[in-house]
């Protein structure tokens, strides 16, 4: 087991593997519990934070995928944070993005929206902000307040059609993929290398789980490991102190209009 898989131990109690078929190529919507996971602490015992509700669930990340045709992605992102339980202030991020259907699942136009909740999860005045963007004679162009033009990567993804690229990679043999990662649809960063890592065997939920892990590095990123079974699904990302774990169940915090 790595160093990430034991970090996370506090965030796998109930972790149920999914069962059954699951076919990356089509229609589907993973869920994932996001943690913030505290370090241990030399000479104490292992996750002291977690006893005190330090390491927590703190948000849920929901990515709908649809094919549209042959040639493109449907993604629908809900990513909603909350500050202490349904009854806090929380945070809600919504992006509608087209990809291509090519192995990065490339985006190629977006609409991000992000805002404040209060705590009935209605919008706090004055905290919406929209950014619109899309791929447009080899440049990527975003429109709104300040519009702004960029020349497109050669090769590029994004943090969220990552999840869907990884899930669709031929296999654990696939060769190392360099690219640049629009994070969050945005921030631009450079030199990314996805590369598979090792396949290790654990028991969650009480049954001996295989998991195939997938290494991410790059410029201005923390190190991210992500780990699929062998249906392909990506069932946890470990980078930092943030954890997402594989959640149908998790429940998305719906902003009211």
């Amino acid at each position: 087991m790595t160093h990430a898989l034991r970090k996370i131990g506090v965030c796998l109690g109930g972790f149920q593997p999914p069962a059954g078929a699951f076919d990356p190529q089509g229609e589907w919507e993973h869920r994932y519990s996001m943690w913030i996971v505290y370090p241990d602490v030399p000479g104490m015992p292992a996750n002291p934070h977690a006893n005190a509700g330090m390491s927590r669930d703190f948000g849920t990340l929901r990515v709908r995928r649809k094919p549209v045709g042959a040639n493109a992605i449907a993604l629908e992102i809900t990513q909603t944070t909350r500050q202490a339980g349904w009854g806090g202030f929380g945070h809600a991020l919504e992006a509608n993005v087209t990809c291509a259907a090519d192995a990065l699942c490339t985006p190629q136009s977006w609409d991000v929206r992000s805002v404040m909740l209060d705590q009935k999860h209605r919008p706090v005045q004055d905290t919406e902000w929209r950014k619109r963007g899309k791929v447009d004679g080899g440049a990527i162009r975003y429109a709104g307040k300040a519009e702004r033009r960029m020349p497109a990567p050669k090769a590029y993804t994004s943090n969220w059609s990552l999840l869907d690229a990884l899930q669709r990679l031929p296999g654990d043999d696939a060769k190392p993929t360099v690219f640049d990662l629009l994070e969050e649809l945005d921030l631009l960063k450079p030199h990314q290398r996805l590369a598979f890592y090792r396949v290790v065997e654990m028991e969650l939920g009480g049954k001996k789980t295989r998991l195939h892990g997938f290494s991410l590095i790059g410029e201005g990123i923390l190190p991210y490991e992500f780990w699929l079974d062998d249906q392909r699904r990506v069932l946890l990302a470990i980078g930092g102190r943030r954890a997402y774990v594989f959640n149908p169940a998790a429940e998305v915090m719906e902003v009211k209009r």
